[in-house]
């Protein structure tokens, strides 16, 4: 009887954490829309930038403009 091993996997603890991510998803509406802009303006002011942009009708426009943008600079913080 012969038997199977499985091939050994590094351990888990040597692998590197990934950072977190931040995404955005935006929904629809026209009062949600405009009401957006004055909250996204404010989360980058705190230098809170999204790796992820989703939405859907008027949060789409939203999330399209943010993406066209170039990104951010950082946020001195001192």
């Amino acid at each position: 009887m012969s038997s199977i091993t499985a091939p050994a996997r590094p351990a888990a603890a040597c692998s590197p954490v990934p950072p977190p991510r931040t995404a955005f998803v935006l929904a629809g509406g026209a009062a949600l829309g405009a009401m957006q802009t004055g909250t996204l303006r404010a989360l980058y002011e705190h230098g809170i930038v999204p790796d992820l942009l989703a939405g859907t009708s008027a949060g789409t426009l939203n999330a399209a403009f943010l993406a066209s943008r170039p990104p951010a600079p950082p946020v001195d913080k001192s």
